[in-house]
């Protein structure tokens, strides 16, 4: 079985505050940490990879690991405005497969984020990224990968890709 990409941002597992400032519909931090986790694994295999465009979960690192040992995949975080107190060591130490301090560039193609980044339209790239939770800002080269907008769930980089096609946005030779 060949391994897939996800992309998925703004998990905020074990934070409170979430649930109400984005009316996320869990009772508490628990109760949406633990579906969301559940919701990860019914898509996600142990060999895949998840690209965690930031803003990963609060906590001690012995709880943050707790949640990354949970989840399947092999996890590459770019960092969010909420995980930027934590040194790339201590997100190393729980698990977490690649950290990354700034956004990345990804088949050559996708510039992955935490905040949106401006693409010019002449360009060829895409900017998959998070931050801005249940806001609506697509476009032809953005996508909100916030889990708010995807029911909880890593979306499946084939996804993105097949969408972009479809627009004659994407080609393997970019």
């Amino acid at each position: 079985m060949e391994s897939k990409k996800w992309i998925i941002a703004d998990t905020h597992f074990n934070d409170r505050g979430i649930i109400e400032y984005e009316s996320r519909p869990f009772t508490d931090q628990d109760e949406m940490t633990k579906e969301i986790i559940y919701r990860w694994n019914q898509l996600v295999s142990k060999e895949d990879a998840v690209y965690h465009l930031g803003d990963f979960g609060f906590g001690t690192q012995e709880e943050i690991t707790e949640i990354v040992h949970k989840l399947n995949g092999k996890i590459c975080l770019i960092k969010g405005n909420h995980d930027r107190d934590s040194s790339d060591k201590w997100w190393l130490d729980t698990g977490i497969c690649k950290v990354y301090a700034f956004p990345i560039l990804m088949a050559k193609f996708f510039i992955l984020s935490h905040e949106p980044t401006f693409v010019n339209p002449l360009m060829p790239y895409i900017n998959l990224h998070g931050h801005i939770h249940n806001q609506l800002r697509q476009d032809i080269q953005r996508v909100n990968c916030c889990c708010e907008r995807h029911n909880y769930m890593p979306i499946n980089l084939d996804s993105i890709i097949e969408r972009f096609r479809a627009l004659n946005r994407y080609s393997e030779a970019a």
